[in-house]
């Protein structure tokens, strides 16, 4: 009865350091083992490629097609960080999900990165005759008109983009006013050819020559910079 009692409880303790020399065993192959990160590439066309960095290590990869790649031999814990380097012609890409920079956890290491047409934003102008027109597209980006007929911004925007042109500078030498039609809008996976601005001779409305009436509502005066009337 000793006996038995004894070898059973021998091989309950064989069997529990057993498990612990498994434990280890698992931690240290943990250690050896490599892990990748899965890039996933939509919106490329036939012909096209997107190149990438991961920039902790300095490794690059250049993707053709629209499915997944991957980057190999990253260790658990392993900072990363993947950033597009080039992208196809008339296209922009971007990681569309949060997994730019991350440490290798091995089971959600995957990066999703979108690429989407660009499309220029331009029109025509009629009725200049004065310099230095300037426009803006969204606030950002200024065109001096040195034509007086056309224009392009030189910044292509993502389909989808919403865009605004506006007048930032009126024209001079002589003073006119122009408008934009056809200024805001979205992108709709085509150039923009048809924003246009017209222009006619006239002084735009300045603190120096808005015209007002006096509380009698007779004689015009009109306010000069510093708001000082003169009839």
């Amino acid at each position: 009865m000793f006996k038995s009692g004894f070898k059973f409880r021998h091989l309950i303790y064989c069997f529990f350091f057993f498990l612990l020399s498994c434990a280890d065993a698992a931690k240290e192959a943990s250690k050896l083992r490599t892990f990748s990160i899965e890039i996933s590439v939509t919106g490329l066309a036939e012909g096209e490629s997107v190149q990438i960095i991961e920039s902790k290590s300095g490794r690059s990869k250049t993707i053709s097609t629209n499915s997944r790649s991957t980057l190999s031999d990253f260790n658990l814990g392993d900072p990363f960080s993947i950033e597009v380097t080039e992208n196809p012609v008339n296209k922009r890409c971007t990681v569309s999900n949060s997994n730019t920079t991350g440490l290798i956890n091995g089971s959600s290491d995957n990066v999703n990165i979108t690429c989407l047409g660009l499309f220029s934003i331009s029109g025509n102008i009629s009725g200049l005759e004065g310099d230095n027109l300037v426009l803006i597209l969204n606030s950002q980006e200024e065109l001096s008109i040195d034509k007086k007929d056309n224009f392009i911004f030189s910044t292509p925007l993502v389909g989808g983009s919403a865009y605004t042109v506006t007048v930032l500078t009126q024209p001079n030498t002589p003073s006119q006013i122009c408008t934009v039609a056809n200024g805001s809008g979205t992108v709709s996976g085509a150039n923009v050819t048809n924003v246009a601005v017209t222009c006619v001779n006239g002084i735009p409305p300045t603190a120096s020559n808005v015209s007002i009436t006096d509380e009698n509502g007779g004689n015009a005066v009109v306010g000069d910079k510093i708001g000082r009337a003169h009839v």
